[in-house]
């Protein structure tokens, strides 16, 4: 598991597990979800959960029957914090790619082709076509 947040961060489980959650934001998971998903041992998950939710970084958010769902605290300010840091990372690696992109394009391609009754996506005359 190679992304830029461990590349950051390191590889440590608690990054991983923390990466995992953080990109994943949406949904809460038990503790055998986080410890498959993010590859890691389920002791050391619950090592790190109880850890986590103790630091607040970590909500339970749910039990359903002896199992206890748990999601990233987006509230928490370090996670904020993290977050942002790899939102900013992940923009400037997309903006890279698009630039190489844009670079690797043969020189006719990068001219706009002029499409009638089209200027810039919007279609300049609409007329009900008859059916007759």
């Amino acid at each position: 598991m190679s992304t830029a947040f461990t590349q950051v961060f390191g590889d440590t489980p608690q990054v991983r597990l923390l990466d995992f959650l953080a990109d994943n934001m949406e949904f809460d998971y038990t503790i055998s979800q986080m410890a498959q998903h993010a590859e890691l041992s389920r002791p050391t998950v619950y090592a790190l959960a109880a850890r986590l939710t103790k630091d607040g970084l970590l909500v339970h958010t749910r039990t359903v029957g002896r199992s206890r769902f748990y999601r990233i605290n987006r509230a928490h300010p370090v996670v904020l914090a993290l977050l942002r840091a790899d939102f900013a990372k992940a923009r400037e690696a997309g903006e890279a790619a698009y630039a190489e992109w844009r670079r690797s394009r043969p020189r006719e391609a990068r001219k706009r082709r002029a499409v009638p009754g089209v200027a810039g996506g919007i279609v300049l005359h609409s007329r009900p076509t008859s059916s007759r």
